[in-house]
């Protein structure tokens, strides 16, 4: 069902109000009250649509990543085999360039302890997209768990420390895994 032109344009105006001000106060200085003023809407208007500041988050995050993560491919098509380093690099390209685009978020959402949890969901969530096409042995798990592991801990320092650049760090991960992979012998 499509949502309403009224609702889209209404949480659009929260969501980027909530943003600026994240920006500018921090996640802790902002408040309902601050985002309905900024938005020009009524805070109920806000706890409607989100039930809450952490609410707004979520919905950026879950819209924001998990949509573009899922447009990686050809939504009609089954996502390809990750086989090959151009494969793999492609992955990490796409996943650091969602959080490029909206690194301020995703940098408050790491130092916040209230919504410490986002990011660990979107890496299940990202390992659970991969794994539906992988063969359930448990050997693709333990690799898919290296690498959501290791993709995580870089991105967080990537946003956190400003670790390398988004070019840098996709190659070290790319080549990190592919050596890993090479090296797997494990047999089940």
């Amino acid at each position: 069902m499509k949502e309403d032109l009224r609702v889209a344009k209404t949480k659009k105006a929260i969501e980027e109000a909530f943003l600026e001000l994240a920006r500018t106060k921090g996640y802790e200085n902002v408040h309902i009250v601050d985002i309905a003023k900024a938005a020009m809407v009524n805070r109920n208007t806000i706890y409607l649509h989100y039930g809450s500041k952490e609410g707004i988050v979520q919905e950026i995050v879950e819209r924001d990543f998990m949509t573009r993560i899922s447009g990686f491919t050809d939504p009609n098509k089954p996502l390809p085999k990750i086989k090959s380093r151009k494969d793999i690099h492609a992955l990490f390209e796409a996943i650091f360039s969602i959080v490029n685009d909206n690194i301020e978020i995703y940098r408050t959402i790491l130092l916040e302890p209230r919504l410490s949890g986002y990011m660990a969901n979107n890496t299940k969530r990202i390992t659970a997209f991969i794994l539906k096409e992988m063969e359930d042995i448990p050997k693709n798990k333990i690799i898919l768990g290296f690498i959501t592991a290791g993709v995580y801990d870089v991105l967080s320092k990537w946003i956190i420390y400003a670790t390398g650049t988004l070019e840098e760090n996709v190659n070290y991960l790319t080549d990190l895994t592919m050596s890993n992979i090479r090296k797997c012998s494990y047999k089940h």
